[in-house]
């Protein structure tokens, strides 16, 4: 697995292709270490810029069951046939934050949390041609890029 680094105070970019998926992946808690609790948003750009998820947040995943593994996944697809499902078009940004502080008290949080003090924001700029993996040195030949901040970020190509 590789690993990408959220940049201090700007997040991560990651540059997915119509036709590939997202696993968002909460893991279980480790024996002996507090458990952290996040709620991940599918945001407006001024709201990820300002770390708030007041108006109108699309929800993607809670993770708040330490004791299993909580997996989610987006495939970036032009259209659903589900009503409910994630559509993306090409050349679009879309954000994802966590306005959460990793604690249970703090899991609904709506303003500030780690998305201010940890930069917990993704930037999915859809179909932009650029990869995340090959902007970096010498990147291994993977089917996928691993992410780790709250969760499990993987990319499927």
């Amino acid at each position: 697995m590789y690993k990408l680094k959220f940049l201090p105070g700007k997040g991560l970019a990651i540059y997915p292709d119509i036709g590939d998926k997202l696993d968002i992946i909460c893991p279980k808690a480790d024996p002996g270490r507090d458990y952290e609790y996040y709620k991940l948003y599918l945001v407006k750009r001024e709201q990820a810029e300002s770390c708030s998820t007041v108006l109108d947040p699309n929800v993607l995943v809670n993770c708040n069951k330490p004791e299993k593994n909580i997996k989610f996944t987006i495939k970036f697809q032009e259209f659903s046939p589900n009503y409910m499902g994630l559509e993306f078009k090409r050349n679009v940004n879309y954000y994802i934050t966590s306005t959460s502080n990793g604690t249970l008290e703090g899991l609904e949080n709506r303003e500030g949390g780690v998305c201010k003090s940890r930069a917990m924001k993704v930037i999915m700029k859809v179909g932009q041609g650029k990869r995340a993996l090959t902007s970096q040195r010498n990147p291994p030949s993977l089917p996928y890029s691993h992410v780790s901040l709250c969760c499990d970020i993987l990319i499927f190509r």
